[in-house]
């Protein structure tokens, strides 16, 4: 029997500029409650991210049973079709509970794991989600016993715009606490960082000997800013793969904006404070000339275990076989917008960017240009003082 599906449901909404930006985190990302969203199979299909999330969860089971001396109960929260469930399951957990809100998912999810032959006692498959203890509606769930162990993969374009830190933050009273391991808990991914970097495109515009048709969509979609607002568009949205345009970073590595470790803070029942970054940061450690276009790209890596870190950045991308690249871009990509003028030529002293609001994990951007200035060599301190 076939269960039919909406499968047009968009991965990421096309992000434009809010003219009235929000100073805190004022909203979640909620999932879907039906559908196949547009994404799913190319994410299935990602080689690269299912090796690295099996390697992951095997080492964390591991390491649980030879530090706790028994084998885990695991959650896996935002469960899909089951993958990471039927990863913990083959690494030797005692039972997985598997947890969507989707409830086509949790359709295939049972399906999955019925077909791989592990017995019914060993998985539970939930239509839910975890809510505060008080909180009783039609979804919420309210486990019988505690976690040892939290895996999930609620990443998106970037690993923080599908709420990954607060709809684990609400798992956390329910997991068991261990004091003989670093941050109390288990978990996979353990920590995920958001970087900024800097980028020129040589191959942007020569898919056509005719370049003007594109660069005026370019101007439609990801117009310029006046003063130092930049507007974020998502690559995967435009199917626009930025990783086969030639690019090229300009200055220093990417810029680390934000931070966020799946660590207990001692004494609470929460994750420890995520790391934001408060002012103006420099994106390039040296002096950079700026010619046409220019893009400021947010990349992010997620660290699964002490060993295995999965990144969505251009250089990974460049790294994979065609068919992983496409996977990989089809279901995240990346947020980028403009910097550069394509008319104006400038020698910079630094680029600096600045991250904010976080409505949905997605931050408002800004980016100052500070321009050479032999005479007043103390205007970056400054500036990154601020």
């Amino acid at each position: 029997k076939i269960i039919k599906t909406a499968a047009s449901v968009p991965h990421f909404a096309i992000l434009r500029k809010n003219p009235n930006p929000p100073t805190t985190m004022s909203s979640v990302y909620m999932p879907i409650e039906s559908g196949l969203p547009a994404y799913f199979l190319p994410m299935l299909d990602d080689k690269d991210r299912n090796d690295l999330y099996s390697k992951a969860i095997q080492e964390t089971i591991s390491a649980f049973k030879v530090e706790q001396g028994r084998a885990p109960r695991v959650l896996d929260l935002g469960c899909g079709t089951g993958m990471l469930s039927v990863f913990a399951l083959r690494h030797g957990a005692e039972h997985v509970t598997a947890l969507d809100l989707n409830r086509n998912m949790v359709t295939l999810a049972s399906r999955t794991l019925a077909c791989c032959g592990f017995p019914r006692s060993s998985y539970k498959v939930v239509c839910g989600t975890i809510k505060d203890a008080k909180t009783r509606t039609r979804t919420a769930f309210h486990p019988e016993q505690p976690f040892d162990i939290l895996v999930s993969e609620i990443l998106g374009t970037l690993a923080t715009s599908e709420n990954l830190y607060e709809h684990t933050q609400a798992v956390v009273p329910h997991m068991n606490k261990f004091s003989n391991v670093q941050g109390g808990v288990y978990v996979v991914p353990r920590k995920v960082t958001v970087t900024a970097g800097l980028y020129k495109f040589d191959g942007l515009f020569s898919g056509s000997s005719e370049v003007h048709p594109i660069k005026q969509a370019f101007d439609g979609v990801l117009p310029l800013m006046d003063g130092n607002d930049v507007i974020l568009m998502s690559s995967q949205n435009l199917s626009f793969p930025l990783h086969l345009m030639e690019p090229k970073l300009l200055g220093a590595e990417p810029t680390v904006i934000r931070e966020d470790s799946f660590r207990v803070e001692e004494g609470k029942n929460s994750w420890v404070q995520k790391e934001l970054c408060g002012g103006f940061k420099n994106i390039t450690a040296d002096s950079v000339t700026l010619t046409g276009e220019c893009y400021l790209v947010l990349e992010w890596t997620a660290t699964l275990s002490e060993q295995t870190v999965l990144k969505n950045t251009v250089g990974q991308y460049q790294q994979f076989d065609i068919r992983n690249s496409h996977a990989r871009h089809a279901q995240w990509g990346f947020l980028f917008g403009r910097v550069g003028d394509p008319d104006v030529q400038l020698h910079l002293d630094s680029v600096m960017v600045k991250a904010s609001g976080w409505d949905k994990g997605v931050p408002r951007i800004e980016v100052k240009k500070i321009a050479a200035n032999p005479a007043n060599p103390n205007k970056r301190a400054r500036l990154e003082d601020e």
